[in-house]
Order: C-alpha cells, then structure tokens, then sequence
C-alpha cells in the first residue's frame, strides 16, 4: 500500500510541476523583456539577449523537476 501511494503522491507532484509551467512562464515573461541590457564603458547599454534569459529560466525550471523526480520518502 505504501509504494501505491508513494507512486500515486509522484505522480501528483509531476502534474503540478507541469501546470506550474506556464505560470512561471507567465511571471518571469516581465522581467525577461523589460529588464534592461547591460551598461558598457562608453554608457549605452547592450541589446538585450531575450532568448538567452527565458534559456536561463528554462534551466532553473529544469532543474528544479530533476529533484522532485528524484525525492524519496
């Protein structure tokens, strides 16, 4: 009975990871495009690599999945 239940509470974790998806998608959405490039000697600013920094949250979500897979009781 415990494996079930244990199989059962992974399996409910991974269904809310997945709808936690475009959530945090949607709250980092802001400070990926508005968040200013980065300054340079002269003081401009450089252009903002939007594809890089939603990479960059891709990989904290990730990561984030890669231990809720592997928790154990």
């Amino acid at each position: 009975m415990s494996d079930f239940l244990e199989q059962l509470f992974r399996a409910l974790l991974f269904v809310l990871y997945m709808l936690a998806f475009p959530i945090v998608m949607l709250v980092a959405t802001p400070f990926v495009l508005l968040w200013p490039g980065r300054k340079r000697p002269d003081g401009s600013r450089r252009p903002r690599k939007i594809a890089e920094r939603y990479a960059r949250v891709m990989r904290f979500y990730k990561s984030i999945g890669l231990g809720v897979a592997t928790l154990h009781a």
